[in-house]
């Protein structure tokens, strides 16, 4: 009919490529390949003008973009205090770029430092930013890869600063569990919490 994209999928065995000096070792995929897409080419040009793998300058960072970004390619490290997304194809200008455009547009604090390939990466270390990208892209969060956003927040300093907000998210329907992610700690600190506060 007309409208529809054909497309063919087939499984890739694992197999080892390089990115410059880097070995890659990949697992077993499947590939989807579709015709000639004049939407999928527009994209293409954009990003690979001449060939080569830029960040367009009207690049917009929303949540969509942001979590589909992050579910392919970062990752969360130091349990769960460091979220990081691989830019090692990009120039480190255009990393920088990248890092400019989540502060413009979230406030974020992101920093961009240097793989020991030196490959430039953006990560975010401060507790409120990965609580808040958290959030954000939770929407657009499929299973497999809900462990990506298990970030860790800071620990409230005792829990009468926090006391209004653990009951308001209380009688909101909250459990003992959302209402440990929502601080960023364990499901055991969620349990006291209540207990403590006697909700």
């Amino acid at each position: 009919a007309s409208g529809e994209i054909t497309s063919s999928i087939a499984n890739r065995p694992a197999r080892m490529s390089m990115i410059g000096t880097q070995i890659v070792r990949g697992r077993p995929s499947v590939a989807l390949r579709t015709g000639k897409y004049i939407p999928f080419t527009a994209q293409r040009k954009r990003w690979y003008p001449h060939g080569t793998k830029i960040v367009p300058p009207d690049v917009i960072l929303r949540p969509r973009s942001l979590a589909h970004w992050y579910w392919g390619d970062g990752s969360l490290g130091g349990n769960g205090k460091r979220m990081q997304f691989c830019t090692d194809g990009f120039t480190r200008s255009d990393v920088e770029f990248l890092a400019f455009r989540l502060r413009e547009t979230y406030g974020w604090a992101p920093n961009v430092f240097n793989t020991p390939r030196g490959k430039p990466k953006i990560e975010l270390s401060c507790w409120k930013d990965r609580l808040e990208i958290a959030e954000m892209i939770r929407p657009f969060c499929p299973p497999c890869v809900e462990y990506k956003i298990k970030v860790r927040g800071r620990a409230p300093s005792t829990i009468s600063t926090e006391a209004e907000e653990v009951k308001r998210l209380r009688r909101a329907g909250f459990t003992q569990a959302q209402i440990a992610n929502r601080f960023g700690m364990s499901t055991g600190w969620g349990g006291w919490a209540c207990r403590k506060l006697g909700v």
